[in-house]
């Protein structure tokens, strides 16, 4: 099973930390992209967990840089004592095996799509036994492959 989410566009990696005295505490705009998407995020897994390793692929509205995406696996992550804000979506992020991230054009939102990799693997296999070729076909962000599920 693959979860689709639509998040808040995330914040840019330099901006999710302030230097307050000597200490780096999350910042203002971070801690508020936290909440919203997380509850978004609630809401649309609806407790759906991923386990083991997974492929993450993260379409991204104009203006934002391509590796600014580490708050988003770090907030599907696990949850615990110093991850209180993450929601427990995936294992953990070192169980991410693939990462991909794109830019859609028309997108307003962050557009998170989570696979487990036997999931993953299985598409490759038919896509192997369909071509005669190694790898597979990902979804374009554009036109109606947004409506997959």
């Amino acid at each position: 099973m693959t979860i689709t989410l639509l998040l808040p566009r995330p914040p840019s990696t330099n901006n999710l930390y302030a230097t307050v005295g000597r200490h780096r505490v999350p910042s203002v705009h971070y801690i508020k992209w936290r909440e919203d998407a997380g509850w978004e995020a609630k809401l649309q897994a609806k407790g759906q967990t991923i386990t083991g390793p997974f492929e993450l692929t993260i379409w991204l509205p104009p203006g934002i840089d391509l590796d600014n995406v580490k708050c988003v696996p770090d907030l599907l992550g696990p949850v615990g004592p110093r991850r209180r804000h993450s929601l427990g979506i995936t294992e953990d992020d070192s169980k991410m095996v693939a990462l991909h991230v794109y830019r859609d054009a028309s997108a307003t939102k962050c557009r998170v799509q989570i696979a487990p990799m036997a999931q993953v693997l299985e598409r490759l296999a038919r896509h192997v036994e369909f071509c005669g070729a190694p790898g597979y076909d990902m979804p374009l962000p554009e036109g109606d492959a947004h409506e997959e599920d």
